[in-house]
């Protein structure tokens, strides 16, 4: 079960926080694989997360959902949780990079 803390729907400066950060992380191990990463708050009108620009494909993680029943956001995923397949998503990409960059000589 989700850690009540989990359970809010993240403010826009969390997920601002959050995308800076893993951006900070990543951007150097991806550039090391000689691939380009971007990662950023996203949002529109009827959710908001994290978009991660890998070699010009898009991925995007939903944190909220706005729902027409309830005039409101709607948790998808907590921070902790967002943060967490985020970061699984983009140890797999560059960990995939790096095994199939050749040993320099």
């Amino acid at each position: 079960m989700a850690e009540a803390s989990d359970s809010v729907v993240p403010t826009r400066n969390q997920l601002e926080a959050l995308a800076v950060r893993l951006d900070a992380e990543y951007e150097p191990r991806f550039a090391a694989a000689d691939m380009d990463v971007a990662i950023g708050r996203a949002g529109s009108f009827i959710s908001r997360g994290i978009s991660v620009e890998i070699s010009e494909e898009w991925y995007w993680f939903k944190a909220a959902r706005w729902s027409l029943l309830t005039h409101g956001w709607v948790p998808v995923k907590g921070l902790i949780e967002l943060e967490a397949a985020v970061r699984d998503f983009l140890e797999t990409k560059v960990s995939a990079a790096h095994r199939g960059k050749s040993p320099s000589p």
